[in-house]
């Protein structure tokens, strides 16, 4: 299972972006972030990883994947806030809520990819982690 979700977090960092080297980029993307691969309804993992995404665009404004990374911090803050909610934590819930509705204005302004702007847009329309997920669209 933890093969898998690294496998498919590199696949979509690759697939955000057409430069060259992407695939050693997205790999070590992913060996630095080493996601969860369950998050069991709590916040630590949502969390964890949309504050590493966020501490990535800050510390490479240029990268390739700045569009993605935009829509996955404001992404996974929004199931962290849920994460809190199932926890009972109203005061880190609404801090989490508050991060992610700062990235996801963020990450519609400042996206230069359709795709990611409207991914934002539909995650702004949703307001659920898992209904409007962009990252887990299922076929229907």
């Amino acid at each position: 299972m933890l093969y898998a979700a690294r496998e498919g977090y590199e696949a979509k960092l690759v697939a955000s972006a057409a430069v060259a080297g992407t695939p050693r980029l997205a790999q070590q993307y992913v060996d630095a972030l080493r996601p969860c691969y369950e998050w069991e309804g709590f916040h630590d993992c949502p969390e964890r990883e949309a504050l590493f995404a966020e501490q990535h665009l800050h510390d490479r404004p240029d990268t390739p994947f700045g569009d993605l990374l935009r829509v996955l911090a404001a992404h996974r803050w929004l199931c962290a806030a849920e994460g809190y909610e199932y926890e009972q934590k109203p005061a880190e819930a609404q801090r989490a809520r508050r991060a992610y509705a700062e990235a996801l204005n963020f990450a519609i302004a400042d996206s230069r990819s359709a795709l990611m702007a409207t991914a934002a847009t539909e995650l702004k329309a949703n307001g659920r982690c898992h209904a409007g997920d962009p990252f887990l669209k299922r076929r229907r």
